[in-house]
């Protein structure tokens, strides 16, 4: 038996379905965003991004640290490993008209085989339950860019 190759209808209409994904607490699908250089990733590369913001009112010893802290996980859609010298570079999170912008450190970045976390500190104090669409911006081994963004994660309290 012979397979035949999917026509380019059938990848246009699977890759929208393969870089969207819902966030794990039933937050709103992460999807990716095609790459600045004008082609959209491969269905094979297609990366999703969760966000988990939250601020911290924990009792503590010392001075209280309440700004918006924001973890950003980057994976695989197929779970495959994350392609070699991808990076995080930029974070922009938005709530209605205020901006958080965040040059990151990919150095900082843990890598997990099909996934990469980054931990950003020290945010704005945008009050509980507010909404905020997160977008990155990655950076392959071949100097391409592409964005990834997660709309309407809520900031979540942790006391």
């Amino acid at each position: 038996m012979t397979r035949s190759r999917p026509s380019l209808l059938a990848l246009s209409l699977l890759l929208p379905l393969l870089a969207t994904r819902l966030d794990a607490q039933g937050g709103t699908p992460a999807t990716s965003v095609a790459a600045r250089d004008g082609a959209p990733p491969a269905a094979d590369d297609s990366l999703v991004l969760e966000s988990h913001l939250w601020r911290n009112f924990q009792p503590t010893t010392g001075t209280p640290d309440t700004a918006l802290t924001a973890l950003l996980r980057v994976s695989a859609a197929s779970r495959r490993p994350m392609p070699a010298g991808m990076r995080l570079e930029r974070a922009e999170l938005t709530s209605g008209a205020r901006r958080w912008a965040v040059t990151l450190d990919p150095a900082k970045a843990t890598h997990e085989g099909e996934a990469m976390e980054l931990l950003v500190r020290g945010g704005p104090p945008w009050p509980i339950g507010a909404t905020v669409d997160v977008t990155v911006l990655l950076r392959d081994a071949r100097g391409r860019t592409q964005q990834l963004r997660s709309r309407a994660q809520p900031i979540r309290r942790l006391d």
